[in-house]
């Protein structure tokens, strides 16, 4: 039974009623004074380099350690130059998205979401930056996906109640790694980036 209401917790969604009001949520959780249809982004540093510069817009960040993120900054939506290292590119940003650029040696990538958040549920986000292979990230014990199939180098999220969650990341049926366990909080948004290799993966939590 406690294993039931785990499962219909962790897959319960927001109904359609309660999604409709969520956008104020989003703007008070990355940043009170954002004008309403701001864009927001920060960048993550997918390389084992240290000391990343990184510059969005006029904005300058925090230099990066490896695997790791700046905080989220609001824009007007248009278009902005993202700069990390000696990569820079320019994205056109939406009102009311908000955004990912991971920054690899190869270059600079855009990913997306623009699921609105809520003050009732946590919103899971899941990063697959493993060159070549898809994962799913699923309950410790293999059971329950949270997320199938996620091809290299995109993104998916969804919102879920605020649990304690054990999860393991998984190449088909093969189990690659357990993820650090989270506490999710409700009306916070949490990402897992996962870099590396099958080999040796790496799993970094960000709280967005």
């Amino acid at each position: 039974m406690a294993c039931n209401r785990f499962l219909k917790g962790l897959v319960s969604v927001l109904a359609t009623a309660a999604l409709g009001g969520a956008l104020p949520a989003k703007a008070q959780l990355y940043a009170k004074q954002a004008p309403p249809g701001s864009a927001f982004v920060h960048v993550f540093n997918d390389t084992a380099s240290s000391g990343v510069s990184v510059q969005v817009g006029d904005v300058a960040q925090q230099a990066l350690l490896p695997y790791t993120a700046t905080s989220y900054i609001f824009l007007p939506p248009g278009t902005h130059t993202v700069q990390a290292g000696a990569h820079r590119q320019s994205f056109v940003l939406e009102g009311d998205h908000y955004y990912t650029v991971c920054a690899s040696v190869e270059g600079l990538r855009l990913l997306e979401f623009h699921q609105p958040l809520t003050g009732l549920k946590s919103m899971l986000a899941f990063f697959n930056l493993m060159p070549g292979v898809t994962l799913a990230l699923k309950t410790a014990d293999g059971v329950t996906s949270v997320f199938d199939a996620v091809a290299p180098n995109t993104s998916v999220q969804r919102p879920v109640n605020p649990l304690t969650l054990n999860l393991a990341l998984f190449r088909g049926g093969d189990k690659l790694a357990d993820v650090p366990p989270v506490v999710l909080e409700r009306g916070k948004s949490f990402s897992l980036f996962v870099a590396g290799s099958a080999i040796a993966p790496v799993l970094v939590w960000n709280k967005d």
